[in-house]
C-alpha cells in the first residue's frame, strides 16, 4: 500500500529531523532548532515530543507565548506526556509564568515611574503658569 509506505517514510523522516533539531538545540542554536522541530511537526503532528521540544526552544529564546502554546499542544496530543515528562512540561510553564510575572512587574514599575514623573512635570508647569498669570 503506497499510502502506508509514505506515512512510514514521513514518520522516519520526522525522527531524523527531530534528531537534527536536538543537535542544534544542544549547540544553543534555538532558532534553527525551532525551524527543524516545525518541519518534524509538519510530517507528524501527533508526536508530543516534537511539540514539547519546540516549546523548550521557544523558552530559551524567551518566546513565552509560543512556548506555552506548544507545551499545551504537547499535552493535547498526548495527555499522559505531562505526567511522563514532568521536567520538560512542568518546569517550563512554571519558569515561563515566573518570568512573565517578573517582566510584568518590571513593566508596571517602569510605567508607574514614568507616570509619576509626568505628573510632577504637569504640577511644575501648573505652578510656573500660575506665576506668569
Amino acid at each position: 500500500m503506497p499510502g502506508m509506505e509514505n506515512e512510514g517514510s514521513n514518520l522516519s523522516r520526522a525522527e531524523e529531523i527531530k534528531n537534527q533539531a536536538n543537535e542544534e538545540f544542544k549547540a544553543h542554536k534555538y532558532g534553527q532548532a525551532i525551524n527543524l522541530y516545525t518541519q518534524a511537526i509538519e510530517l507528524n503532528s501527533q508526536n508530543a515530543v516534537y511539540w514539547a521540544n519546540r516549546s523548550l526552544a521557544h523558552t530559551k529564546l524567551e518566546e513565552y507565548g509560543s512556548a506555552i502554546q506548544d507545551a499545551t499542544k504537547a499535552i493535547e496530543v498526548d495527555p499522559k506526556y505531562s505526567k511522563e515528562k514532568p521536567t520538560t512540561l512542568d518546569c517550563g510553564p512554571r519558569t515561563i509564568c515566573r518570568r512573565h510575572i517578573m517582566a510584568s512587574s518590571y513593566l508596571y514599575k517602569c510605567m508607574w515611574e514614568a507616570l509619576q514623573q509626568r505628573i510632577r512635570m504637569i504640577l511644575i508647569n501648573m505652578q510656573l503658569t500660575s506665576y506668569v498669570l
